[in-house]
Order: C-alpha cells, then sequence, then structure tokens
C-alpha cells in the first residue's frame, strides 16, 4: 500500500512538472529567407528596443560606435537593410554576414530597432 500512495504521489509531481514546462514556450526566432524583404510584424509582436544606434537609419560613422563594428561591417548592415528593409528584431541583424550570436549579444543593448524618422515635406 505503501508502495503505491508512494508511486502516485510521484506521478502526481511529474504531471504536474510536466504542466510547468508546457506552459513555458521559447522564443521565437525570427528568420528570414535571403533575398526576400522583411514583413512588418503586428504591433503586438515587435520587441521595444532602444538603444542609442538607430541601426535602421544610421550612418556607417554612427554604426562604428557599436563595439565590434568597423567600416565594414558598418557598410554590410547598410547594404542589408538596403536590401531587405528595416531590421524589427535585433536577430535580424544576423543575416548581416559576419554577425553572428556573439556579436549581436555585444550590441544588443547599445541598438535601437526604431523606424527611420519621417521627414516632412515643404510646401511650396
Amino acid at each position: 500500500m505503501k508502495r503505491l500512495a508512494l508511486c502516485l504521489a510521484a506521478l502526481a509531481v511529474l504531471c504536474v512538472s510536466a504542466g510547468a514546462l508546457l506552459s513555458i514556450r521559447p522564443a521565437q526566432e525570427h528568420t528570414y529567407p535571403a533575398g526576400t524583404w522583411r514583413t512588418l510584424p503586428q504591433a503586438t509582436e515587435i520587441p521595444l528596443q532602444r538603444g542609442e544606434i538607430p541601426v535602421n537609419w544610421a550612418d556607417a560613422e554612427s554604426l562604428q560606435a557599436l563595439p565590434g563594428i568597423g567600416p565594414v561591417y558598418a557598410q554590410a548592415i547598410i547594404d542589408e537593410r538596403e536590401r531587405n528593409g528595416p531590421f524589427y528584431y535585433p536577430e535580424d541583424l544576423m543575416d548581416v554576414r559576419g554577425i553572428g550570436k556573439a556579436r549581436l549579444a555585444v550590441i544588443r543593448g547599445l541598438i535601437d530597432l526604431s523606424p527611420a524618422p519621417e521627414i516632412p515635406e515643404e510646401e511650396d
């Protein structure tokens, strides 16, 4: 009888643990096929990312203020942005050749993913 009670208790603990694990969802990775435009995610899916360097509209000189980003990587970021549109997620920067998980981890808190500011047209 003690063995049955012990087995039932262990089963209950397992069920509770499994339920807790199933309710935890892993972070989604956003990948895009090479050479395609990124699509704008729903407004509720856009992560708040406010750093000092606006990667979606900064020039090469500004991008070089990021640690580990020199003139070559800065130009590669600009080229990727012009080819595929703005970066919506920090992981989008890994589409740039030479920027991997380690380099992204260093610059993640320093980048700003907000869109380029709209410049009002001058009226004649």
